[in-house]
């Protein structure tokens, strides 16, 4: 007959029943509670249930205070690491949940393909908050970090989806995301970032909506490389730098997009960046409202500008954006300025409240303008400077503080179609060509030339 076996208990107390949480893990228990401060610094590879009463630590001096490779649900614990890490994840779908960290360096890291759930936890202090690495996908409902260098970084081709977090974070941008990651985040608050609350980059491909950025040391957003994240539903405020930096050969999709008081330019597009923007307002920036330069391109939907320190919006070097339904109000210098060798081309547009020109072209810029209205500027409603060239169709200025065209130098106007109810004026070698413009007095000087039907 054989020997009997003692089965493994179901449930255990540490420290009631077992001095410490190792000796609990190799009894078998099902369930361990924890009263009080117990030590930390293993490892667990296989299911269990751990949870805490009031006051119940998990703590370690140094290295890893849990390593999960199995099935394990953490509930109600503080997890306490003075130098070095909290719990990092290799294999498996452990659930914490309810648990608080407050540790020296990471406080949760996932890597291989483990798949853990996190829920209504919280980070008090760490360098990291979230490290996802790997293939690694965390689901994360209900998240506060507080981290003195960044609250979360996303590498190699790491996934996950996030819900309702929190951060803020040192030295380090509140989330980073590189290599080919592609988290999904379905709110995300950034209270304070010292330097920037998103850094894209690589060939990231993060997925965020209702994202809120309330203050940062520096540039909000900054994508960059090759990422193509998507941001929908995003409110930036209180940014010292640019709202949002799109540089390298960027290609994200922007859409619902709001931006308030941006120390600089609310968005600054550069090298070869070509972002997609579909419902944009920006208000009150102390740069100007889109800065478009190098060689950037884009495509830009519904822009709103209020009350630019600049221009509202500024294309220069090389830049090439189409933008398409555009309203510019007030601002301290021109509300559309295209110059150095810039192309824009602009479909729908109003002007309104500029304080010098509603639209400046200079130097080689080149602008195509349709079905635009100039109204109630203090300015010239459009300066066509240098060797640069402006064609117009269907755009009607209207009741503008100076001329309603000034052509000087060796530019060139082509305007079709529209109307103005203030002087058309030309000089040096300037030349402008009006066809069904209904106008009331033009003033060629020098060598310049109106011509009109």
């Amino acid at each position: 007959m054989a020997p009997s076996q003692t089965p493994s208990p179901v449930a255990v107390r540490v420290p009631a029943d077992f001095p410490d949480l190792a000796q609990a893990l190799a009894s078998g228990a099902a369930e361990i509670v924890i009263d009080g401060v117990v030590s930390g610094g293993l490892e667990i590879d296989r299911p269990v249930s751990i949870s805490g009463t009031p006051g119940a630590v998990l703590r370690a001096e140094a290295g890893i205070c849990l390593v999960l490779s199995a099935d394990v649900l953490l509930r109600d614990l503080r997890i306490e690491n003075t130098t070095q890490h909290g719990v990092i994840v290799h294999r498996g779908a452990p659930t914490l949940e309810r648990c608080v960290f407050a540790v020296g360096d990471t406080a949760i890291g996932c890597d291989g393909q483990s798949r853990p759930r996190l829920h209504a936890c919280r980070v008090e202090r760490c360098l990291t908050g979230l490290f996802v690495t790997e293939k690694a996908a965390p689901v994360v409902q209900d998240l506060d970090i507080v981290a003195t260098g960044g609250g979360m970084l996303f590498a190699s081709n790491a996934l996950g989806h996030l819900a309702q977090v929190s951060v803020v974070s040192g030295q380090f941008a509140a989330v980073e995301v590189r290599d080919q990651a592609a988290p999904v985040f379905d709110g995300l608050v950034v209270l304070t970032a010292e330097t920037s609350a998103l850094f894209l980059h690589d060939s990231a491909a993060a997925q965020f909506s209702k994202l809120q950025v309330q203050r940062t040391g520096g540039v909000a957003i900054e994508i960059m490389d090759r990422s193509t994240a998507t941001l929908r539903s995003v409110r930036i405020e209180g940014a010292a730098g640019s709202g949002v930096f799109v540089h390298g050969q960027a290609r994200p999709v922007l859409k619902d997009i709001e931006i308030v008081a941006s120390g600089l330019s609310a968005i600054e597009a550069a090298e070869s960046a070509d972002p997609t923007i579909d419902g944009l307002s920006i208000i009150e920036p102390r740069g100007s409202g889109l800065f478009l330069h190098d060689h950037s391109r884009g495509t830009w939907l519904d822009v709103r500008v209020q009350g630019a320190a600049l221009a509202g919006i500024e294309v220069a070097d090389f830049a090439r954006p189409e933008l398409e339904n555009v309203v510019l109000f007030g601002g301290q210098q021109s509300g559309l300025w295209v110059h150095g060798q810039a192309q824009a081309e602009v479909l729908g547009a109003q002007f309104s409240h500029q304080t010098l020109a509603a639209i400046e072209v200079a130097e080689s810029g080149r602008l195509v303008l349709e079905d635009a209205v100039v109204r109630d500027t203090r300015g010239v409603g459009l300066r066509v400077l240098g060797h640069s060239q402006a064609t117009l169709a269907r755009v009607v200025v209207d009741d503008c503080g100076g001329d309603a065209l000034v052509a000087s130098d060796t530019a060139r106007v082509d305007w079709t179609k529209g109307a103005v109810d203030a002087t058309i004026s030309a000089a040096n070698q300037a030349r402008v060509t009006l066809r069904g413009v209904r106008h009331q007095r033009l003033a060629p000087s020098s060598a310049a030339v109106i011509d009109s039907d």
